[in-house]
């Protein structure tokens, strides 16, 4: 009977090990960055340079060409494995697309969909022990510029001109502009 010991032993060793491995896990997440976490929230993004664009993201996977996308390798499910390295990749992307990430060894990075179509991208962990793929679109976003290009039609007829006048310096016409800047945070 104590001949079997040792192999017992042996056997729970590889087991503990294996349920180690099984347990880690990898996710990839499309951060909401809101311009007051734009340089104070994870994982500390910093603030863009004077005359660029404050990114923010809405956190969907459909963006906007020449939009930051923001990920994060969501491994809390690794339970006491201990995430030692990132790496992330494009398994594929829109043809002439020169994207890359921030910094393709960490848990969080940034890239610019500089192309329209699809971006594939994988984050794997501790060497490629996990991995994850998820999908990225982005499109082209044509908006108008002002609520008078929105409006041809009407945008002559006086009445219009007045309740325009009226409604554009109001609280509700500049919600958007004050939430993308930030004042809409601080405000409150």
């Amino acid at each position: 009977m104590r001949h079997w010991l040792p192999v017992l032993v042996v056997v729970l060793l590889v087991c503990l090990t294996l349920s180690d491995v099984l347990a880690q896990a990898v996710d990839l997440k499309v951060l909401a960055v809101s311009p007051g976490q734009r340089s104070s929230g994870y994982p500390n993004f910093s603030s863009p340079p004077t005359g660029t664009p404050n990114y923010v993201s809405t956190g969907l996977k459909t963006v906007a060409k020449g939009m930051l996308v923001y990920l994060k390798a969501d491994t809390a499910g690794s339970g006491s494995t201990n995430v030692t390295t990132y790496g992330w990749t494009f398994v594929a992307r829109p043809t002439g697309s020169a994207a890359a990430f921030s910094n393709a060894a960490k848990d969080s990075v940034t890239f610019v969909p500089d192309v329209p179509g699809q971006y594939i991208i994988q984050v794997a962990v501790n060497g490629g022990a996990k991995t994850h793929i998820d999908t990225i679109f982005a499109s082209m976003y044509f908006g108008f510029t002002s609520l008078q290009a929105s409006c041809p039609c009407h945008m002559a007829t006086p009445a219009f001109q007045d309740a325009y006048s009226s409604w554009k310096g109001s609280v509700h016409a500049t919600v958007f502009s004050r939430g993308m800047t930030g004042q809409l945070e601080n405000d409150a």
